[in-house]
């Protein structure tokens, strides 16, 4: 089963919903759902929006620009935790290592 499926199981479970309640909430049938958590099939974009307002209670961001103005400042945040933990674990050379690959993958994110 895939993790993300996994993650809207919990979340829809923690709220109380049935598959079809859900899928009612955003626009889709509980069997969009079911196979959104069993890994079958992937929301849209458009349904992960909704799935974030309905699960989360938080509103999405309006465009595609905010999306990505949210998504830079977590990045730039991200980068100064690893900052500090690479100047405070220099001698964990595997954490450093693993630090440094997220740094490659922010940078590309970043870049966007």
């Amino acid at each position: 089963m895939d993790i993300t499926g996994d993650k809207l199981r919990q979340a829809r479970r923690a709220m109380r919903m049935t598959q079809d309640a859900l899928g009612r909430a955003i626009g889709v049938s509980g069997s969009a759902v079911g196979k959104w958590e069993a890994g079958d099939s992937e929301p849209s974009y458009d349904h992960l929006v909704k799935l974030r307002e309905v699960l989360n209670g938080e509103p999405a961001p309006d465009s595609l620009s905010q999306l990505r103005d949210v998504v830079e400042v977590q990045a730039r945040l991200l980068q100064l935790l690893i900052d500090d933990a690479k100047v405070r674990r220099q001698d964990d050379t595997e954490l450093v290592d693993q630090l440094a690959s997220l740094e490659v993958v922010l940078g590309r994110l970043l870049r966007r």
